[in-house]
This record gives C-alpha cells, sequence and structure tokens, in this order.
C-alpha cells in the first residue's frame, strides 16, 4: 500500500530548491564577474562579459601572489587532517575497546569539547605555541586544529563501538599484534568515518578566518585571510576579489566530490540497527 504525500511533504524540496538556486546565482555572478573589468562588474552583475578578461587572473597570480597563500592554506589543511585523523583514531579506538580508570570522564571530557568552539582557547593556545617558538607558522597552527579533535573523536568512537569484537580477537588468534588490529582491519573499516572528518573538519580548517589572522603573518598567511584584506577595500580591488574568490572555493569543491559519499555513509553508521 503506498503512502500518500501530504502537502507538507514538499515544503522542506521547495526549501532546498530555493536555496539551491541562491547558491547557483552567487555562484554564476562570482565565476562570471572574475572574467570581467570594474565598470562592468558594476554595471552589468548578471550579464556575461563583452569580453573575457584572463587579465584578472594573470594579475591575482602575478601582482597579488595569491598561489602563495593557497599553497599556505592547501599545507595546512593537509598536515592538520592527518595529523587529526591520526590522534584522534588512536584516541578513539582506545576509549572504545578497553576499559581503564577515568575512561566514562574522558568520554565526558571530549563530548564536552564539541561544546565549545575553538576560538575560546585563543589565549591559551597562543602562548603554548608563542612558548614552543612556532608562531607565525604553519606547523603551531596545525598543532592548535590538532587539537581540536573533540568532533573527529566522537564520530571514530560512535564507528568502533559498532564494530564486534570478533574482529580483534580473531586477529589475536591469528598473531596479529595491537597496531596491526588497529591499522590492518580497524581503519580500512572506518573510510565513510575518515570521509566524514575529513570534508567537516576540512571545511573548518580550510575556511577558517579567526586563527590563521591571529597566529600567521606576513607571507605565512592564508587565502581567506588575504581575502578579507581585499574585501575591506572591495570597489578599489573588486576585478581581483572575485577571481580570488574563484580560486579559493575549487580546493572546496574537489575536496567535497571526492569525500561526499564517505560523509553520506560516515553520518548515517550506526544509524540503523540490523
Amino acid at each position: 500500500m503506498k503512502k500518500k504525500i501530504g502537502r507538507t511533504s514538499w515544503i522542506p524540496t521547495i526549501l532546498f530548491l530555493i536555496y539551491g538556486l541562491i547558491v547557483f546565482i552567487l555562484l554564476y555572478v562570482t565565476i562570471v564577474s572574475s572574467f570581467k573589468s570594474k565598470t562592468e562588474i558594476t554595471t552589468n552583475m548578471f550579464g556575461l562579459p563583452q569580453q573575457w578578461r584572463i587579465e584578472n587572473y594573470v594579475r591575482v597570480i602575478q601582482d597579488e601572489h595569491f598561489l602563495t597563500y593557497m599553497l599556505n592554506s592547501l599545507i595546512l589543511l593537509v598536515g592538520s587532517i592527518v595529523g587529526l585523523l591520526i590522534v584522534s583514531s588512536l584516541l578513539a579506538y582506545g576509549q572504545s575497546r578497553y576499559q581503564f580508570k577515568g575512561k566514562a570522564f574522558l568520554e565526558t571530557f571530549i563530548l564536552f569539547g564539541m561544546m565549545f568552539p575553538i576560538q575560546l582557547g585563543v589565549l591559551v593556545n597562543y602562548q603554548v605555541i608563542n612558548a614552543m617558538g612556532l608562531i607565525s607558522t604553519l606547523l603551531g597552527l596545525m598543532l592548535v586544529y590538532i587539537g581540536n579533535m573533540s568532533l573527529a573523536c566522537f564520530l571514530f568512537m560512535k564507528f568502533f563501538k559498532q564494530l564486534p569484537g570478533e574482529l580483534s580477537e580473531s586477529a589475536k588468534i591469528d598473531g596479529a599484534n595491537e597496531f596491526q588490529i588497529f591499522y590492518k582491519i580497524m581503519m580500512p573499516l572506518c573510510k565513510p568515518v575518515i570521509g566524514t572528518v575529513t570534508l567537516v573538519c576540512g571545511l573548518q580548517i580550510f575556511n577558517d578566518f579567526y586563527m590563521p589572522l591571529i597566529f600567521l603573518y606576513g607571507d605565512s598567511r592564508t587565502a581567506p585571510v588575504i581575502i578579507q584584506t581585499y574585501v575591506q577595500n572591495f570597489l578599489l580591488f573588486i576585478d581581483v576579489l572575485f577571481p580570488m574568490v574563484v580560486i579559493n572555493i575549487v580546493p572546496i569543491l574537489i575536496l567535497f566530490i571526492v569525500a561526499q559519499k564517505q560523509l553520506v555513509e560516515g553520518l548515517t553508521a550506526g544509524a540503523v540497527k540490523s
């Protein structure tokens, strides 16, 4: 028997269509405007450019050296995500698979960490990183992002807890040690969670403006910080601002396309009991 669809069932669909249309228009305007002159951007915002100006991208790359800051953002993204995956997966594996004193407190501490944004600890983090001599270095900010592992730990813990204990027991019988069990058996099963953590945390790290503004100076700054400096003088740099935004969203699109399947699987893992 088919379930009758009510009128209210169409409301989320309509809202998503409206949201998608708005995003498409903004993306279209951004891409098209990146090939226009200053005058044409202000007088013909929604139309196609009369002359496609590749000079805007040439200026961004050669004169403004934007690729240098993009490289900083990519290095920061890759280093932070790799470190975050390693540390959070190891912590979550030990927390979910073994019994020890303080286990309940540690799990509560991790859950509380999800309630507070990383920006609240900026002063303490700055003092620690400064004491280590890593201020204005990508490595210093990587350590800050890796320390903000509550969400990643939570996702890994939920996944590890639903895995049957017979997997590790069978591996021990075959002579595998703890590291081999973790690396060769558990982690390959965690691809959905790895994709979810990479996408969710990666978007936060790559688009973060506040923490790089505080921790990084000079040539070590990231792309969002540089873009914001041009936004402050929007009308003056409008012809180079749009190409910067287009270049900046390319890694995000690639990351989403690669990890979108794992994102859905990771978020729905354990939602239905078999």
